[in-house]
């Protein structure tokens, strides 16, 4: 983790790859903290079974080789977001998850006025341990 006062962006470190001829390598920023982010860099196919420091914004690529992973950021996290994961990481097995902001009051409302939901059921086939920490009390 670097501390920063000019923000990265994923487009920034992947204009970089380019500009040095690497086409089959991928970059991902998030930011951990306000002034703390994580960069990733790392070729495809990702062929690792471990992946940490995530955060909402990732390359739309299959991981299909990661069981274990750690995603803290400082956005909420929001229904779409937790589609995305199960559709990028199929063998996924133990998802940890860190996040000191709520979501917005919108995607808190779950059922509307005649108590069906309004939001699909999200299935994580492999999933045995979901760990949340920091997460928002829904009061």
């Amino acid at each position: 983790m670097v501390d920063l006062f000019y923000k990265l962006t994923s487009e920034d470190i992947q204009q970089t790859l380019t500009d040095i001829g690497q086409q089959h390598a991928v970059s991902m920023v998030s930011y951990v903290t306000k002034k703390k982010a994580a960069c990733s860099i790392f070729s495809l196919p990702f062929e690792f079974d471990y992946l940490e420091d995530l955060g909402n914004k990732y390359p739309n690529t299959v991981f299909s080789y990661v069981t274990y992973l750690l995603v803290p950021d400082t956005v909420p996290f929001e229904h779409e977001f937790f589609m995305r994961i199960a559709r990028s990481f199929p063998s996924l097995k133990h998802l940890r998850i860190f996040n000191m902001k709520s979501q917005t009051l919108n995607s808190r409302m779950t059922f509307s006025s005649d108590n069906s939901q309004l939001y699909s059921i999200i299935e994580y086939p492999h999933l045995t341990i979901l760990d949340v920490k920091y997460a928002q009390r829904l009061c």
